[in-house]
């Protein structure tokens, strides 16, 4: 079969200073206790600018120990900013009935840092013998690798369980291989819960770090 997910994130996170409304389409097989699924998405900021990532997965299912393991790699593309980038990505998970754990790592390919402009720095024109000097400041942008780890716990009580409610902490690190810049670690707390029997699925999201400070996102789809 093929699922399909329409959806709308608000707020700045981590990587994303500007809302995105975003269309997913994922393909699945099921043989025996496994899983195949393929997933497509295309994502528009606000302002007009694209983005999208594609990727392939499995998952299966151990009813001996009633748990999935599963583990995809996928590819992104970006132009929401003002410079395309590209990157990698492999992820794991571990499902149980108690905790679920996901992990995921991306890395930048191509060419990962992009010149985004030179302006003229205001107030800093002076003469130099019979020619006016002017100081100039250049403006890059680089892409990133990540890494980051998520545990999510159901929320105990009938209520919780009848909107399938979760409750997620989760750890992640930001580095430039080659750049002069510092690592970036932050920690970040999720809730999610469905309504009108899983059509509507939402979340609230809340990260912080020493560089992106304290964001928080919500997102709902259909």
């Amino acid at each position: 079969g093929i699922l399909g997910r329409v959806g709308h994130i608000a707020g700045n996170t981590i990587e994303r200073n500007q809302s995105i409304t975003y269309f997913d389409l994922a393909p699945y097989m099921f043989v025996d206790e496994t899983y195949f699924f393929g997933e497509a998405r295309l994502f528009l900021t606000n302002q007009g600018r694209v983005g999208g990532s594609t990727g392939l997965g499995v998952r299966h299912y151990f009813p001996d120990r009633d748990f999935v393991f599963g583990a995809s790699a996928w590819y992104d593309h970006d132009e929401s900013r003002r410079a395309a980038f590209e990157q990698l990505g492999m992820s794991f998970e571990i499902f149980s009935q108690w905790m679920d754990v996901r992990s995921n790592y991306y890395t930048s390919i191509g060419n990962n840092v992009k010149q985004l402009g030179t302006t003229i720095i205001p107030g800093s024109a002076q003469w130099v013998g019979n020619n006016i000097s002017f100081a100039t400041q250049t403006a890059l942008s680089t892409g990133a690798d990540m890494v980051d780890l998520t545990l999510t716990v159901p929320v105990p009580g009938e209520i919780a369980q009848s909107m399938n409610l979760e409750a997620s902490a989760g750890w992640y690190e930001i580095f430039t291989p080659g750049q002069n810049l510092k690592n970036i670690n932050g920690f970040r707390l999720r809730v999610d819960a469905d309504f009108l029997e899983r059509v509507v699925h939402f979340y609230s999201e809340l990260t912080q770090d020493s560089f992106f400070d304290t964001n928080i996102v919500a997102g709902v789809d259909i």
